[in-house]
């Protein structure tokens, strides 16, 4: 076991070392994860470029992490538990290179709650042991708070740490922060006042150079208790908070507290200066699956419930989402016929009832009948349109799929899996819910995917990835990136 070492004058500065076991019906394996040099500033975890990370955060043995910003804060590590994790074992200690003075308290944490903590720890003291269950935990935070009010060498230790555990490996979550400037998949997103985003199934829309993202505020769970949160951003990094601009109470009651309000997306109509709002709304184990529709006079809002409908042959309506074409024609989306078929739908000129006569194949069309598809994406490069949805398959991941026609309605031809790499079959562990174009980056285009947590839906993340098309190409891919900017795609990621 290798205890990794260092000191700063003037700071605090936590080491980790962890050594991750795992155990398999089979034979047992094992591999071990070395952190240096990880810091937390105002209690936000933070590290250097994640050498000890493969290409999906996941650990990797006999590597470490490089370059930390130190700082005086308390520090700490985060880890992703997945396949069930069950032993957590180990034990906590102040390095004996540290000063003289000092002094620390270690705690382990699931969420909120306090697992185990240490008493005041001092250097030269006995490691202090523990055994741990975490078989119900689904993220792990050891801690390690400096005691003394002031500055010192600190170098404090954790020894010997095992996971022992089956299934997928542990990995490393939240946001280092000299990436402050960069997207980082997965990592926890955080609004100008550094509270964690509520925007899940969101989509964005740009609107004289801001950008809106709204969502579902899942804050108190699964159900339409809040509302849509609504954040708005210049640069697509840093996100202002609009509040709850379409709260819950505002909606018929069955879509409130017992009811779902999901996936909102907003578009902009020219022709009446009105922003609209269309989600899906159910209620009663999603036997009612409607459309909402809201309109607001500004595009944070806020937004104002109009109507609930079924589009087409009063089919069901789930997973959906907007698309305004060059011409200025407006469609919806959405997952019909109880999920089994997607429907493409062309709207009449408010963009908030479907275009009259309805006429399959040429106002409406149906895609991928029978194919159980949600979550769909369109948008529009060149010549070719591209749809990408997601299997159906619960708040799990699956493998994606990519279709491309040469108008909205069809016909559509299936691409396959546009994602490569580890973890392509399940995308990376996310759903789609958003495309939109690189600002500034002509045939770069940004996946927008929720990493959807079934146990604490409001600690689900958010992965954006940037891929780039070739124009008039039927076919692009997607690969993990750990971080990375708008800055650096032409030089640092092109294709």
């Amino acid at each position: 076991m290798t205890r990794m070492r260092f000191s700063i004058t003037g700071v605090m500065c936590v080491c980790f070392a962890m050594s991750l076991r795992v155990c398999s019906a089979a034979s047992p394996k094992f591999s071990s994860l070395a952190l240096s040099t990880m810091h937390v500033k105002y209690g936000i975890q933070q590290w250097g470029e994640p050498h000890a990370l493969n290409g999906d955060n996941f650990v990797v043995a006999g590597q470490t992490f490089a370059t930390g910003v130190a700082t005086a804060a308390s520090s700490r590590v985060t880890v992703r538990l997945y396949g069930g994790a069950h032993v957590l074992t180990g034990s906590a200690a102040i390095d004996d290179h540290a000063a003289a003075n000092a002094s620390a308290v270690f705690s382990i944490w699931s969420g909120k709650t306090r697992l185990w903590t240490s008493a005041i720890m001092h250097r030269g003291d006995v490691p202090v042991s523990f055994s741990l269950n975490v078989s119900r935990a689904h993220e792990v935070t050891l801690k390690a708070d400096r005691h003394d009010g002031n500055a010192f060498n600190c170098r404090c230790d954790w020894l010997n740490t095992t996971f022992t555990y089956h299934g997928r490996p542990p990995f490393i979550v939240d946001h280092p922060a000299n990436w402050r400037n960069q997207f980082v998949p997965g990592a926890v997103w955080r609004d100008t006042n550094g509270v964690p985003f509520h925007a899940h199934g969101g989509g964005l829309l740009y609107y004289h150079g801001t950008w809106y993202w709204v969502g579902e505020d899942k804050s108190q769970g699964y159900n339409n208790t809040v509302g849509v949160h609504e954040y708005s951003s210049r640069d697509l990094v840093h996100w202002n908070d609009e509040g709850v601009v379409l709260p819950a109470a505002s909606l018929p009651e069955e879509f409130r507290s017992k009811g779902v309000c999901e996936r909102p997306k907003i578009v902009y109509n020219r022709l009446s200066n009105v922003f609209l709002m269309w989600m899906h709304l159910d209620a009663h184990r999603y036997a009612v699956a409607r459309a909402g529709i809201a309109t607001a006079t500004k595009p944070a809002g806020p937004y104002r419930y109009v109507t609930s409908m079924r589009p087409i042959n009063n089919s069901t309506f789930r997973d959906m989402n907007l698309f305004v074409d060059t011409d200025g024609g407006g469609y919806v989306i959405y997952a019909a016929e109880n999920n089994a078929t997607l429907y493409i739908v062309r709207l009449d000129s408010t963009y908030g009832a479907p275009r009259v006569p309805e006429m399959e194949g040429t106002t409406w069309a149906r895609i991928a009948a029978g194919g159980y598809h949600e979550a769909p994406v369109i948008w529009h490069y060149g010549p070719v349109y591209y749809l990408l949805a997601s299997h159906t398959s619960g708040w799990y991941p699956n493998a994606a799929s990519l279709f491309t026609a040469s108008t909205p309605l069809g016909p559509w031809t299936y691409r396959g899996n546009p994602f490569i790499g580890a973890d392509s079959e399940l995308t990376f562990y996310t759903q789609s819910t958003c495309v939109i174009p690189a600002p500034g980056h002509p045939g770069w285009f940004v996946y927008m995917g929720d990493r959807w947590n079934p146990q604490d839906l409001g600690n689900s993340r958010y992965v954006w990835l940037p891929f780039h098309i070739n124009k008039g190409s039927d076919s692009f891919s997607i690969a993990w990136r750990s971080h990375w900017s708008l800055g650096g795609l032409d030089k640092q990621l092109k294709p």
